[in-house]
Parts: structure tokens; sequence; C-alpha cells
């Protein structure tokens, strides 16, 4: 269950990160996050 785990210590950082940032910075990460989702594809 060490991943499961992992996984929502980084669910309760993304709500924290989440919470900081302003919407540039969330635009900026879909992004990127979209260019790793088509790399992996």
């Amino acid at each position: 269950m060490r991943n499961l785990t992992e996984l929502e210590q980084y669910m309760v950082l993304v709500e924290r990160l989440v919470q900081i940032a302003d919407k540039d910075d969330l635009a900026e990460c879909a992004k990127l996050l979209a260019m790793n989702v088509a790399h992996y594809e």
C-alpha cells in the first residue's frame, strides 16, 4: 500500500499548491501536464 499512501500525500500537496497558485501558474502547469501526457501516449 506504499503507492496509495504516497499518492494521498501528493494529493494533499496538490490541494495546497492550488490554493496558493494564481491563474497563470495553473495554466502553465496544465500545459506541462498536457505535454507529458502527449509524450507518453
